[in-house]
């Protein structure tokens, strides 16, 4: 239900959608996945679209590339 609720917020006026998710939109501008070390011990997996426009794809090669993990992949997803 909360979902729902949320999803009719946002249908109305552009200013209630960015008052609802100004917390999303400051986190995300926020976060640096670097801060937060660039050693993993699992497996690291990213699954991306190949035309996301808010994490492109070289964003997300480079970020596996940069890491240390036993194994690391990229799968992308087609449009």
């Amino acid at each position: 239900m909360d979902d729902f609720r949320w999803f009719l917020v946002q249908l109305g006026d552009m200013g209630d959608y960015f008052a609802l998710n100004k917390p999303l939109f400051d986190y995300t501008q926020a976060f640096h996945a670097e801060q937060n070390g660039m050693e993993y011990k699992v497996p690291v997996h990213f699954i991306s679209g190949s035309d996301d426009w808010i994490c492109p794809v070289d964003s997300v090669r480079d970020f596996c590339n940069s890491i240390t993990a036993p194994s690391k992949d990229v799968t992308l997803i087609e449009g």
